[in-house]
């Protein structure tokens, strides 16, 4: 017989009744039958956690954050923020549990923490263990002579970009110690990201003054106060700001004027697009239709992040006639083989990053045209790795090509400011597609050569940037979804996810890829194919095959080849040994698409297609 349904707000106010009154433990147990009576979706767990902690049940938040540590798995930012979020709310004994889980966590976790640097790098905590410990007694810092937990916690929210709970605890810490004015600038510019109240996001114009010379010789927090400045609606003193800024990074640069004059002609347009509203008319986004084929030649060696493509970069990177862009270099936090990728394309804000974000949401927000200033032209103030690694590569390039780099970007945002006031079919992708061509011949005109070679500027999943690229050809090469695990938990810097977190996102890369080349079959076959790692490094026919394929009508098919097959060959099949039953059965998610990428490559190559 049918039972009666059961309406779980029973459960939930004998949760709370128990938390208040009873046992904690009971409270959790009401939470768990509340899941089997009407389950929560794996998929939003992580979303619920706010709002538990706005209803101030910490069995609720207790009961979400386990289950979302053990179903999707919680990252690092996202538990640091969610301490934060509680200790903003006064529940500091949870926030300091919460906060130890990435302290007793494996290194992982804790290196997560070093790899995301800011500019209150320098006065990052040093100690989670301690931090989380001193969080359950908010006072102690301070009165012990040593820096407020709150401070510390604002500053690691502030590093992992989570900008409204960092302005807020930087607040709190005020009330208790004196702020550094390079604290000051973090909770001023945290408040300006996250759109909150006047009193964090605005700053008066002697406040701003105050600052400015505080810092005058902090290139990074230079610009984050023109930020400020710009949501207090003083463009001036944004103006001043961003300038001081750009000569002191790059003072000594022989064209520093005309780069300052670009920076700045870039900053009045943002200035002025601020108060426009966001939503951009349809025909502007329309897909490009004219000549592809006219252009520099570009080769693209695509991957999903450590699927094997700097094989096929090392097989042509020796061919006489490539030029590359400046990439990060061999920072000490990069990941081996990522110095030379060319982030102004698919990073937060880049040129292909606007292109996808455009059409997909049909507005660009002021915001993002600040970041592609600040992140890929003048190389300033960026926040966590990716930041950091764009950052480098933008300044790599200023110091390189000076002007000839930044005088693209400064044209494009020339354009776009045109472009609005007068709408074109198809006319943004045509605008992206111009500074793209406009950059490449510029480096073929500094640095010589017949062609650009792009290594992991785009990734496998994002080939729909290629619509903003004439006269390329790509390769995206993907690999055995265990040895991707495999490989990043042996060398990936910013590892944290366990196998299941790896095959769901690899899987989702892989999917979205299919997606896009099964749709625009007729349209990319001459242009993009896929490459099996594990059969390129294998079968030398076949990598000549490919070789000759990425080299044809670009550059001459000489020079030195960079790969190893000895070396490649070591990296098949790493993941025996490393992962146990448990572990290849979480990655079976990816099997399917898997399977369907290794039928495409297997029609692109063997059918002649």
């Amino acid at each position: 017989m049918a039972g009666r349904p059961f309406d779980v707000e029973i459960l939930h106010r004998l949760a709370i009744e128990l938390e208040r009154e009873g046992p904690f433990r009971l409270a959790l147990q009401c939470w768990e039958l509340i899941h089997r009576v009407a389950p929560y979706g794996s998929d939003g767990l992580i979303d619920h956690l706010p709002v538990a902690v706005t209803s101030g049940e910490m069995a609720q938040v207790r009961w979400f954050t386990e289950q979302a540590r053990r179903e999707v798995g919680l990252p690092p930012g996202q538990t640091i923020g969610l301490a934060g979020m509680l200790a903003c709310a006064g529940h500091h004994g949870e926030a300091g549990r919460v906060l130890g889980f990435l302290a007793h966590a494996s290194s992982d976790g804790r290196r997560a923490v070093s790899q995301s640097p800011s500019v209150l790098l320098g006065s990052m905590p040093k100690d989670l263990t301690r931090l989380a410990q001193e969080l359950e007694r908010p006072r102690s810092g301070a009165e012990e002579g040593g820096v407020h937990p709150y401070l510390e916690l604002a500053r690691l929210c502030f590093t992992f970009r989570k900008m409204e709970v960092a302005a807020k605890l930087f607040r709190l810490a005020a009330n208790h110690v004196d702020l550094t004015a390079l604290d000051s600038v973090a909770m001023s510019y945290a408040g300006a990201r996250a759109g909150m109240a006047t009193d964090f996001a605005t700053i008066d114009e002697e406040a701003l003054a105050w600052l400015g010379k505080r810092m005058s010789t902090n290139p990074d927090a230079l610009a984050m106060l023109a930020h400020v400045a710009l949501v207090s609606g003083d463009g001036r003193s944004a103006a001043r700001a961003m300038e001081r800024a750009v000569r002191v990074k790059y003072a000594g640069l022989e064209q520093v004027e005309e780069i300052v004059g670009d920076c700045l002609a870039m900053l009045g347009i943002i200035d002025t697009l601020k108060e426009r509203p966001s939503e951009l008319p349809g025909e502007l986004l329309e897909e490009p239709d004219g000549n592809r084929d006219d252009g520099v030649p570009k080769v693209f060696i695509c991957g999903f992040g450590w699927s094997g493509s700097g094989a096929v970069y090392d097989e042509i990177r020796g061919s006489e006639g490539f030029s590359e862009f400046e990439g990060a270099g061999d920072a000490p936090l990069l990941n081996a083989d990522s110095g030379t990728e060319a982030t102004f394309i698919q990073a937060d804000a880049g040129l292909g990053d606007f292109w996808i974000a455009a059409r997909s949401t049909r507005r660009v927000a002021w915001q993002r045209l600040w970041d592609m200033l600040c992140l890929h032209v003048t190389g300033l103030s960026g926040i966590g790795y990716n930041s950091y690694k764009s950052c480098a590569a933008a300044t790599n390039n200023v110091q390189r090509h000076a002007h000839a780099y930044t005088r693209p970007f400064r044209e494009f945002f020339e354009g776009y400011a045109a472009l609005l006031e007068a709408p074109m079919r198809a006319g943004l992708g045509d605008l992206l597609g111009r500074t793209t061509e406009s950059l490449c011949r510029m480096l073929l005109e500094q640095k010589g050569g017949r062609a650009v070679l792009f290594n992991n500027a785009i990734f496998g999943r994002e080939v729909e940037m290629l619509q903003i690229f004439k006269a390329s050809r790509a390769v995206v090469v993907f690999r055995d979804p265990l040895d991707v695990y495999a490989d990043r938990r042996l060398k990936d810097k910013n590892h944290w996810r366990s196998p299941r977190q790896l095959a769901e996102l690899y899987g989702w890369g892989l999917q979205k890829y299919i997606t896009y080349r099964q749709g625009r079959q007729e349209r990319v076959l001459g242009n993009l194919r896929e490459v099996p790692f594990e059969r390129f490094v294998l079968d030398r026919v076949y990598r000549e095959q490919v070789r000759d394929w990425l080299l044809s009508g670009t550059v001459d098919n000489v020079g030195r080849s960079h790969f190893d097959p000895v070396v490649s060959s070591g990296n098949i099949g790493i993941h025996r040994g490393m992962l146990d039953a448990n572990g290849c059965n979480q990655m079976q998610a990816m099997t399917a698409s898997y399977r369907r990428m290794q039928e495409l490559a297997a029609m692109a190559w063997d059918a002649g297609e």
